[in-house]
């Protein structure tokens, strides 16, 4: 038998090319997270397709036998939803067990997760909702209708949630200019409350767990002197610790203050239906959980840099575990 790892492109029916050092130019889909590339599997026994949104014909699949295992590899519902809605239909034919299931990432939004995890004890889930304004007035408005008070950060519905990288934060009233960077013509953005999770050091800290079957690991641990946490904060982690001090600051995290947070992540888990997805998140001293993202992530296999190496082989393992059981086939 076969497990199926499915991709999809995105809405608009663009493929990005990237170059490499000796000129060749190769596609790179965007919104997917390529488990089939990343994680070292077994070739013989994985399948792989690619489907486009509903915009573009394509021939359907016929299945000689059903798959043993089906991989939802899609990550981002707001760029792909015709993908997603493809994919359900495939599952749907395939009649086999599924991974991420289509509908459930389709239900993985910034706005829809804000409404799942209300309620989880330790929890704290910034206040969101989506928009289509056609003025920053219309932001505000919007905002305050929702009950989101200032600051509030607004970003477009096209930008990975995790990612802070094209995101405003509005301080208060007299900035509106600030989201003149946006093109407001009706497209969706997103309006999230602002926490504050500053510590005592003045530095920000972001840890991204991720979820592999219900079991959370820790991806990546980053601080940054101002709010905005994203991959690039690498860079200033190291002028303030080593290569080697930084894993040991996830090494701590993983032992001293993880397993406190298993029932948590066990109850995000069991709201969201996913099995492999990341959270972003920062623990507070008194071990309250603020979560900023969580659901499927298109970036959690890219490995960065060398530090990362021995913990992307754990990963890798844990992936490939995942995948025998649900599958009852050999991965590796």
């Amino acid at each position: 038998m076969t497990i199926l790892f499915i991709s999809g492109v995105n809405d608009l029916s663009t493929v990005p090319v990237l170059a490499d050092p000796d000129g060749n130019l190769f596609p790179v889909l965007d919104g997917n997270c390529p488990i089939l590339g990343r994680v070292p599997l077994r070739q013989e026994g994985a399948a792989y397709l690619t489907l486009f949104g509903k915009s573009v014909k394509q021939a359907q699949v016929n299945f000689a036998k059903k798959p043993s295992l089906v991989i939802n590899q899609i990550t981002n519902a707001d760029t792909h939803s015709g993908a997603l809605e493809r994919c359900e239909e495939l599952i749907r034919q395939a009649d086999a067990p599924v991974l991420n299931r289509p509908d459930e990432v389709l239900q993985s939004t910034p706005d829809r997760v804000f409404e799942k995890l209300q309620g989880v004890p330790g929890l704290v889930v910034p206040r969101t909702i989506r928009c289509q304004p056609h003025s920053p007035a219309d932001v505000f408005a919007q905002a305050e209708a929702a009950g989101i008070g200032f600051p509030f950060i607004v970003r477009a519905a096209s930008a990975h949630a995790g990612d802070d990288a094209g995101r405003v934060l509005v301080r208060n009233p007299n900035q509106q200019d600030r989201l003149d960077v946006f093109p407001m013509d009706g497209r969706d953005f997103y309006v999230t409350e602002f926490v504050d999770y500053q510590e005592s050091s003045g530095l920000y800290n972001k840890q991204k767990l991720l979820v592999i079957d219900g079991e959370p690991v820790l991806r990546e641990f980053l601080f940054r002197d101002t709010w905005c946490v994203d991959r690039s904060s690498r860079e200033f982690m190291l002028t303030r610790e080593t290569g080697a001090e930084i894993e040991a600051r996830a090494a701590w995290f993983e032992t001293d203050v993880l397993p406190a947070l298993a029932d948590r992540v066990a109850e995000i888990t069991r709201r969201l239906n996913l099995e492999f997805y990341t959270i972003g998140c920062n623990v507070r001293p008194d071990g309250t959980m603020i979560v900023f993202h969580a659901g499927p992530d298109p970036d959690v296999l890219e490995l960065r840099n060398r530090h990362e190496s021995q913990r992307m082989k754990m990963i890798h393992q844990k992936i490939q575990g995942m995948l025998a059981r649900r599958s009852g086939e050999v991965v590796v």
